[in-house]
């Protein structure tokens, strides 16, 4: 059996080489994947993976950083320049962020 999966973060920046929206990358709609895992609660994905394989499994964190990002100072304009470019995205991914709460989250 084969599984298609993805992992996403809130305001998770796209790459440099492209503006195009979720949707343009990964499909027209999340529905499209068996699971969908947020970065910050990767224990989900670890719980899934071990269900599967019947043994555990950890995954090795990359960015061991304790540091907290520093919250960003934005206009309104911007913050909604921000909330219209992201837009597309949020819709994609559902119920598994709420756009207010990431500009929140990014702004302090």
């Amino acid at each position: 059996m084969s599984w298609k999966i993805y992992a996403t973060k809130a305001f998770q920046p796209r790459p440099i080489s492209s503006n195009q929206p979720y949707s343009w990358h990964l499909g027209p709609s999340a529905s499209d994947f068996d699971k969908i895992f947020q970065i910050e609660d990767m224990s989900r994905l670890e719980a899934w993976l071990c269900e599967r394989h019947g043994e555990p499994i950890t995954l090795k964190k990359s960015n061991l950083s304790e540091r907290k990002q520093k919250a960003v100072v934005l206009e309104d304009s911007q913050k909604a320049k921000l909330l219209a470019l992201t837009h597309e995205d949020y819709r994609w991914l559902g119920d598994l962020y709420d756009a207010q709460a990431g500009l929140e989250g990014l702004t302090g």
